[in-house]
């Protein structure tokens, strides 16, 4: 799904930022992805982690054990692909904010 879908859904809004604060937010990313890929973790933990990356909140749950490898699967294949999305926009759009 592309950015712009994202953004036509309302699940992303436009906020003035900084390249401190865009660095703080990729380093989430890359940390609950990396957590998402940890085996010895329960599937449900590994979701809650794919989509923390993906900063959604639909992550609640009423009792453990509801996660299907297939959700499991999406939410880090959706996490993975907005995070690719986010940095091409930026590096089209915003260049300034990925410098170091």
């Amino acid at each position: 799904m592309s950015l712009e879908k994202w953004a036509e859904f309302g699940w992303l809004k436009p906020e003035p930022s900084s390249r401190d604060e865009i660095r703080s937010l990729l380093t989430i990313v890359e940390r609950d992805l990396k957590d998402a890929k940890v085996a010895g973790l329960s599937d449900d933990r590994r979701f809650e982690a794919a989509f923390s990356a993906a900063r959604t909140n639909a992550t609640s749950y009423d009792s453990a054990g509801n996660v299907s490898k297939q959700e499991l699967d999406l939410a880090l294949k959706t996490a993975a692909e907005l995070r690719r999305d986010v940095i091409a926009w930026l590096q089209t759009h915003h260049r300034d904010l990925l410098r170091n």
